[in-house]
């Protein structure tokens, strides 16, 4: 049996990502399941350069809606919130 953990957190930290991945696999060991299930860890998707790129891509689509002479007055704002 296979299972996977994703952090949805928008960035690393021990206080959050690494704070649940532990609590996750305290759990596991408690009950029994380390050795019966394969894990696989998902934690840093946001530095992966695929994620980067589509990021990447959605702005420009965005600032496309703005003439080109004001392109470069507009202000991006990014919120993990």
């Amino acid at each position: 049996e296979r299972a996977v953990a994703f952090s949805q957190f928008p960035q690393w930290s021990c206080t959050t990502s690494g704070s649940s991945l532990n609590e996750l696999w305290r759990q596991v060991q408690a009950m029994g399941m380390s050795e019966q299930i394969k894990w696989s860890l998902i934690d840093r998707w946001h530095s992966h350069p695929a994620f980067i790129k589509a990021l990447a891509h959605r702005i420009q689509e965005g600032l496309q809606q703005f003439e080109e002479s004001v392109r470069h007055r507009v202000v991006l704002l990014f919120s993990a919130h």
